[in-house]
């Protein structure tokens, strides 16, 4: 069943018109977003389950409320809606930050302190790529899952220095953590037969 189908299906029985397009411009987001930690809640507009965020929506005229997920959001009349935008950044933005605080906790506990990042990131925002080396091989070692690892730092000069002073081996493994922004950058360095998926 395609969106349409399926967003007709749920929208119009609490709305007061009887076209999709018309109805949802009843519906309007309320402010309420909520993020559950893993995906487990279901899009009630479309269906699609393992969802990890939540926003409410409310029609205007029968006062009816739905609960959609980060996608619906954003495609069905309500993409203009500013504070929709920004509470969907800040969410997803606050749940990566999380994790990859999580990361790092787990990181220092398994080290006994000696391999402990959690200052810097929470000063930078990301790890140098001489750091996310390092993370990542102590994550592999110790059967710590990489994907929630911070973002890499390439805008400074050391920065810079170091992701050219890497090891193909090193990049290699360095490469999925990349934005696309800094693969364009370093397409230069991308090691030969490595993807842009994190393979673990």
């Amino acid at each position: 069943m395609r969106w349409t189908e399926r967003a007709s299906a749920n929208l119009l029985p609490l709305s007061q018109a009887s076209t999709l397009t018309a109805a949802l411009r009843e519906w309007a987001y309320t402010g309420f977003c909520e993020d559950y930690g893993r995906p487990e809640a279901t899009c009630q507009l479309c269906e699609n389950t393992d969802l990890r965020y939540h926003f409410e929506i409310r029609n205007r005229v029968t006062k009816n409320g739905l609960f959609v997920g980060s996608e619906c959001i954003t495609r069905f009349g309500i993409e203009g809606d500013e504070e929709a935008r920004r509470d969907r950044t800040a969410l997803i933005q606050g749940a990566r930050r999380r994790e990859a605080e999580g990361v790092l906790d787990r990181l220092a506990r398994l080290t006994a302190g000696a391999f402990d990042l959690r200052d810097y990131y929470a000063e930078h925002d990301a790890l140098t790529p001489k750091q996310m080396v390092t993370a990542i091989g102590i994550c592999r070692r110790r059967g710590v899952s990489v994907q929630a690892l911070p973002a890499v730092r390439l805008r400074r000069g050391r920065d810079q220095r170091q992701m050219k002073a890497l090891t193909v081996e090193e990049r290699r493994m360095l490469w999925p953590f990349l934005s696309a922004a800094q693969r364009r950058t370093w397409e230069g360095v991308r090691p030969e037969g490595v993807g842009d998926g994190l393979d673990e």
